[in-house]
């Protein structure tokens, strides 16, 4: 007689399969009203799960922006865990390369911050899916906190990634409580080696989880990357050790 197969609770699933599978029955008793929304009113309710997404800061020492390639190898790692991912830039994203090839999380992101009437009180520019993320540009006068708010409550989004020189990163913990759940800072090692130590030690000091990127990414990863697609190698080796910091309990 052939054996019945093993049951599967909700409990023993991950944390980003549960949000997922919540995601999918939402959708299934209330169809949304335009495409990208789980709900036909995103202000019904907050998260899928009760719990809000997961904002990550990007930063560079200094007083430049870091790399756009970093965060969008990220992006991608963390999208191949299922995470519904968004990058937010200092500027619109390119449309240089096209039409490209999206996941459905990536392409609802896109369809709802690029529609008629976005479900944020911010505004952004250039909404953009590409390969695993969707990519955004912040336009300008637009507060950190406001976006960071607006960002942790939007209820199709699971990580957010946002792009800033460290010393507004610095400014906006110290003045407005600005709080993100990870800092990804990005540095010249061996050069900033000591400078790295003391920026951790401070970002340490205000409850953060921090993590220093010191990997320069060749010509073709940068490429795969800033196009959505997984760089390889090195660079996406190190991108797996941060997922767990990166997606917290979703990383289950």
């Amino acid at each position: 007689m052939r054996a019945a197969p093993p049951r599967v609770r909700i409990r023993d699933l991950g944390g980003l399969a549960v949000r997922r599978l919540r995601r999918y029955l939402l959708v299934a008793a209330d169809p949304p009203t335009r495409p990208g929304l789980v709900r036909s009113d995103p202000t019904a309710w907050s998260w899928v799960d009760g719990r809000p997404a997961r904002l990550v800061a990007v930063a560079r020492l200094g007083d430049g922006l870091p790399d756009r390639a970093l965060a969008r190898a990220l992006a991608v790692a963390a999208s191949r865990r299922g995470a519904a991912t968004l990058v937010v830039g200092a500027e619109p994203a390119s449309r240089r390369l096209g039409p490209l090839l999206a996941s459905g999380d990536a392409l609802s992101l896109e369809a709802a911050l690029g529609g008629p009437a976005p479900p944020l009180d911010v505004s952004l520019a250039g909404a953009t899916a590409r390969g695993g993320f969707c990519e955004v540009g912040v336009k300008g006068g637009v507060a950190l906190g406001s976006l960071a708010g607006c960002l942790r409550a939007l209820p199709m989004l699971d990580l957010a990634l946002l792009e800033l020189p460290a010393k507004r990163l610095v400014e906006a913990i110290t003045t407005i409580g600005f709080d993100p759940d990870c800092v990804v800072l990005e540095a010249e090692l061996p050069q900033q080696r000591a400078l790295a130590a003391l920026a951790v030690a401070d970002l340490q000091s205000h409850g953060l989880r921090v993590r220093v990127w010191g990997i320069r990414s060749g010509a073709v990863a940068r490429a795969r990357a800033l196009a959505g697609i997984e760089p390889g190698g090195e660079i996406s080796r190190r991108c797996e050790r941060c997922l767990p910091a990166l997606l917290g309990p979703l990383a289950r």
